[in-house]
């Protein structure tokens, strides 16, 4: 059964820690439960799922060593750090709500978690989850499924709704770099539905319209090398994640022209100075599933495709009950 424990101390770390007093960094690392918190996840069914809110807590642990290290030569904190380690904290708090929630809807009524399309807002941020029908026929799409160990392939931002008429951004292939694509699931495709805050969602407004004009244009190509350098990765990442330990490299083509579709959203909440996950700590690297977590976006609902309604329960059973 899930715990408060994360919560509590995602709470205490967010209002307390901020302080350079050396004796106090001491005390948390000593103190903190990592062993308790462990033995708390016992109840996460999915091995990976697990290992990965583990492998998000050693980041945070790893990166308030950094800070404890830092005030031998500094009297302040290096507030890029401090945001790291809070970020790591807050991805594990935000895996295990939202295995906890997806659990209660897997063995549940799911008529509430469905949303119509007028109901996106400019700003909003669609993850494209793909079932298994639909995998077998996208390389790419298991690609991307390969590096992230997740079915959540693609990425897309709502960047206008006029009277009901919807456009979404998205940078991929088949827009060959980034376009505006129609706002409907295909059949194999569950639309999953992540809003910022109204605050964010304002600050964001101006740069989506900056955007929509390059994906209007064509402007904007794919980055082919970048793209399968951020697969190959992702692949460490999840094998490293397995092993419980945090990797953080950067990618070598992160200045390779052009972005791909977890990247964009990336890039738009840096340019309101967000950084919206802890690998985005350097860019190029973040994979759609990585927003699903990201304390900065909150999951609304899903958009189904009609002939998919009837596989949605089975699709959730599996990700969050099953091993």
């Amino acid at each position: 059964m899930k715990s408060n424990t994360l919560t509590n101390l995602l709470q205490e770390f967010t209002t307390e820690r901020l302080t350079s007093d050396s004796a106090i960094w001491d005390k948390y690392l000593a103190t903190f439960p990592f062993k308790q918190l462990r033995a708390e996840l016992r109840w996460v069914h999915v091995t990976f799922q697990r290992k990965w809110i583990i492998t998000s807590l050693r980041g945070h642990l790893n990166t308030c060593r950094l800070i404890r290290s830092g005030l031998k030569n500094s009297p302040t904190i290096n507030p890029q750090q401090f945001e790291q380690a809070w970020l790591w904290l807050a991805q594990a708090h935000q895996l295990e709500d939202t295995v906890h929630t997806f659990s209660n809807y897997s063995s549940g009524d799911l008529s509430n978690l469905e949303l119509p399309l007028v109901q996106l807002k400019p700003g909003d941020v669609v993850l494209s989850y793909k079932t298994k029908e639909y995998l077998r026929s996208q390389p790419l799409s298991w690609q991307v499924r390969l590096a992230s160990n997740s079915p959540v392939t693609h990425a897309l931002v709502v960047a206008s709704n006029h009277d009901g008429e919807i456009k979404l951004m998205a940078a991929g292939d088949a827009t060959s770099g980034l376009g505006i694509v129609t706002a409907e699931p295909k059949p194999g495709e569950i639309f999953l539905i992540m809003s910022p805050t109204p605050e964010i969602r304002e600050r964001l407004l101006p740069h989506i319209a900056s955007w929509q004009v390059a994906a209007e244009a064509h402007s904007v190509p794919w980055p082919e090398l970048k793209v399968q350098i951020a697969n190959v990765i992702g692949i460490f990442t999840v094998l490293m994640a397995f092993l419980e330990q945090p990797l953080v490299i950067k990618n070598p083509y992160n200045k390779q022209k052009g972005v791909y579709c977890s990247e964009l959203i990336d890039r738009l909440f840096k340019e309101i100075g967000i950084v919206i996950s802890p690998r985005c700590v350097h860019d190029s690297l973040i994979s759609p599933i990585e927003l699903f977590y990201s304390p900065y976006l909150i999951f609304q609902g899903v958009i189904v495709n009609p002939v998919d309604r009837n596989h949605l329960k089975y699709e959730l059973r599996d990700q969050f009950l099953v091993n």
